[in-house]
């Protein structure tokens, strides 16, 4: 398909939040324009903003929203556009969409000639899929509410702690019947495992084959050998970052003790020397920095947990937020009445 010269610009604005038929809003325009043939759509995220009702809407860290501004951008030639418009006005309910006139240098899909439009020069995409990748749905693999990123985007609140290699330690403690204290020579001379998973941020990006090694937290807990009474457990970073976890989470085979990432040690910003790794989960259990696991025969909160977020964190649910009761006391159950008690 050809796309040059006079063409109209769609705008969208919307709110995160807003849905439609069961599926966020922003994503429902992006398959309904896909599905009616338009050229292409980007959907772009942003950090604060305010609509018709006035509201501050805002990605501060401490004050997150779940309906930041949203904006859905469509090009295609006026005839489309036009014909796409009722379509949009049966599906948004509050918004803003405007258009205009822009002018098409370029379009193209990968594989394509790099050719530019007569007169320009030019040799890049004048369309891509935006900032944050595509919406879910495109890709089997990618979460409910998720966007695709090629970047890797570094999240962390408050100051990145120095540890050193040599200084660094390991305690798995709490109800285990040998705890450990290791070194990050202790570390590297336990079988090693090298593995490729994708990584979800709560904040609602994905990364695709992340590629990481390190030791299996399995491979540990056996050697540390959990009391029957063992649920959960607390995981302790320096810096004072915790976060909380099931201990079947812990023994699952992709669940790592991770030093090396894409075949590098793992950087200060990224967690090193050391840091936990749980890529079925949202990333912010994957705590930075790992200094300390503690097993517990109960559900304790860690810090992100406890301002709000999700106690378990899976993103195929959308385990975004808390609503509603944390189950602490039937997951206390469920350890009273374990096989053998």
């Amino acid at each position: 398909m050809r796309l040059e010269g006079e063409a109209l610009l769609l705008r969208v604005f919307l709110g995160e939040s807003d849905r439609y038929e069961g599926r966020p809003l922003y994503e429902a325009i992006v398959l309904e324009a896909r599905r009616r043939g338009l050229s292409g759509a980007t959907v772009l995220k942003g950090f604060m903003g305010f609509g018709a009702h006035s509201r501050i809407h805002t990605a501060k860290i401490l004050q997150l929203s779940e309906d930041l501004p949203v904006v859905v951008e469509i090009v295609d030639t006026e005839e489309k556009i036009q014909a796409f418009l009722p379509v949009l006005d049966g599906m948004v309910r509050e918004g803003l969409v405007t258009l205009e006139k822009v002018r098409v240098l370029l379009y193209r899909s990968r594989g394509s000639p790099k050719t530019a439009s007569p007169g320009t020069g030019m040799t890049w995409p004048a369309f891509s899929l935006g900032v944050w990748g595509y919406p879910e749905g495109m890709d089997p693999r990618v979460p409910p509410g998720q966007f695709v990123t090629e970047r890797f985007p570094i999240l962390t609140y408050g100051e990145t702690p120095k540890v050193a290699k040599e200084a660094w330690r390991l305690e798995v403690t709490g109800l285990v019947e040998t705890p450990l204290v290791l070194t990050y020579e202790d570390l590297l001379a336990r079988p090693q495992v090298e593995l490729t998973r994708d990584f979800h941020c709560v904040t609602r990006w994905s990364r695709l084959d992340v590629t990481w090694k390190g030791v299996r937290t399995r491979d540990l807990l056996e050697e540390a050998r959990p009391r029957p009474e063992a649920v959960a457990a607390l995981v302790e970073s320096y810096g004072g970052y915790t976060t909380n976890l099931l201990l079947e989470d812990l023994l699952r085979e992709d669940v790592l003790l991770a030093h090396t990432l894409f075949g590098k040690p793992l950087p200060p910003e990224r967690g090193g020397p050391v840091r936990l790794l749980v890529p079925h989960l949202y990333a912010w259990k994957s705590a930075k920095w790992v200094r300390r696991i503690v097993l517990l025969d109960h559900l304790e909160l860690g810090f992100w947990e406890r301002l709000g977020y999700h106690w378990r964190g899976d993103p195929w649910k959308e385990e975004r937020f808390q609503e509603g009761p944390v189950p602490a006391h039937r997951i206390r159950f469920a350890a009273r009445n374990k096989p053998g008690r």
